[in-house]
């Protein structure tokens, strides 16, 4: 990730993006998001798994003019559905939560200016040089895209001054899941991992009562959201959800960034049909994250692994179950 955003970085200071000013801010699992001078007040995101199809469409043709229509529509239809798909679900995180905890947002039109030294950088596999080949060295090629836009969260402007905290945990990698060699094990990782890290951190600043009422208030309704949609809210990375000194010093939070990424189908997956655990680790980080801050604050309709469309009919796998595959 720090690579890809260095490369990002990089591409952003030269022609013929470094007029436009603008400034990284942040990436995603799938969204690369950016600041422009033109507007103080929002963020613009862009999909950088779309913009991903959008180039391989251009490689594979030589010529942007060239691509067959019916293959673009295809992949607009793919970016238009995700979008109204995210926002068929941040509906219920909006009834859930209220619309003060989440930031406004909206879609325009876009065309990413882009060059064959681009797309070389951020295309590095030796698989597309063949097709790199086929563009010319001068051209500046326009890829449409669609881009999202958002209300600027201000303690993410200005993190001292809102003494903001990030409401998330990190994930333990694939590479030492999977060496744990079967599912109890990895589980049993995990949750050390918790204990020592997210967890613990809870119990640092449970000394703070106005800091406690509001972690409740979150994984309150963290707990209702999965129990009425069978799916995670993404607390995965960082400033996903913040929480923040108001200016009458009372805390809030908001939700920046809270639907997992891509297409929802990915994560509709049930455990009996995810055969390598790809989705294990990610489930299993927010049931047991989730459930402990519960039982720490005393919420009494806590999550269940029958909550969770990932578990639901299968539970959670216990000694001599399953092995992990190394694939």
């Amino acid at each position: 990730m720090e690579k890809m955003r260095q490369t990002v970085e990089q591409i952003i200071g030269e022609e013929p993006f470094k007029d436009q000013n603008l400034k990284l801010i942040g990436m995603g699992a799938d969204k690369i998001v950016f600041e422009t001078p033109g507007s103080t007040k929002k963020i613009i995101k862009i999909s950088t798994n779309f913009l991903s199809q959008k180039i391989g469409l251009l490689l594979n043709e030589g010529n942007e003019t060239k691509i067959d229509s019916k293959t673009e529509i295809d992949a607009d239809k793919y970016q238009k559905d995700l979008i109204t798909e995210h926002k068929n679900i941040e509906r219920d995180i909006l009834e859930i939560f209220g619309s003060e905890h989440l930031l406004r947002s909206g879609v325009f039109k876009a065309e990413v200016p882009i060059t064959k030294d681009m797309i070389s950088k951020l295309m590095s596999n030796e698989h597309y040089r063949p097709m790199l080949e086929k563009l010319d060295d001068e051209t500046v090629y326009k890829i449409k895209t669609l881009a999202e836009t958002q209300i600027i969260a201000e303690e993410l402007r200005n993190k001292e001054k809102f003494q903001t905290k990030s409401f998330n945990t990190d994930l333990v990698t694939e590479d030492n899941f999977r060496s744990a060699g079967n599912v109890p094990k990895a589980l049993l990782y995990i949750k050390d991992f918790l204990d020592s890290n997210f967890l613990s951190e809870f119990d640092e600043n449970s000394k703070d009562e106005k800091y406690v009422e509001i972690v409740k208030e979150i994984v309150t309704k963290i707990i209702k959201y999965t129990k009425r949609t069978g799916f995670m809210l993404d607390i995965f990375g960082p400033d996903n959800i913040t929480i923040f000194n108001k200016e009458d010093d009372s805390l809030g939070y908001h939700l920046p960034d809270v639907i997992l990424p891509g297409s929802q189908n990915y994560w509709r997956k049930n455990i009996k049909d995810d055969k390598n655990f790809n989705l294990l680790r990610h489930n299993y980080t927010f049931y047991y994250s989730i459930k402990s801050l519960a039982d720490k604050l005393g919420i009494k309709d806590n999550l269940e692994p029958e909550d969770l469309n990932y578990f639901k009919g299968a539970g959670i796998p216990t000694e001599g179950e399953f092995t992990i595959k190394n694939e």
